[in-house]
């Protein structure tokens, strides 16, 4: 079980300081240490968080890609033309890539360095407006 995921999931929907997991199989045993200006709706919403929270490898690997796609997509928000290929290289694929830990930013990175060694050779596509290069990443994409 991801300790820091459960924190990060109860944080979320309440001020805490942090999350006591005394035995995995027995959330009787968590403790919630909230932070003094947490509301009572927000100490349900963090117990809530908790009754419901699935301890299982499978739920931690589906948050854990949730998160990674959160960052990778936080990484590319700026208005360079990497980050523009990428969204719409993400929006053209509704974000299939995203099959398990680091698979996202580990493709991102492997066609961005094909791409660029690709516009290197050809002199037309140095000059090609952040559209094209996102057009050219997004097919790329689409062909993985």
């Amino acid at each position: 079980m991801n300790f820091h995921l459960l924190h990060e999931a109860v944080a979320a929907v309440c001020p805490i300081h942090s999350v006591r997991v005394g035995v995995i199989a027995d959330k009787s045993t968590w403790k919630i240490d909230f932070k003094q200006e947490a509301t009572d709706e927000q100490r349900a919403a963090a117990q809530a968080v908790i009754d419901g929270y699935d301890t299982s490898d499978s739920a931690d690997r589906v948050r854990q890609t949730s998160r990674n796609k959160k960052d990778a997509l936080a990484k590319f928000s700026g208005d360079d033309d990497v980050s523009i290929a990428v969204r719409a290289g993400l929006s053209a694929t509704g974000g299939v890539l995203i099959l398990n830990d680091n698979v996202l930013v580990d493709k991102i990175n492997e066609i961005i360095e094909k791409l660029n060694l690709d516009i290197q050779k050809l002199p037309k596509f140095q000059r090609a407006s952040p559209q094209a290069r996102a057009a050219l990443f997004a097919a790329e994409l689409q062909k993985e």
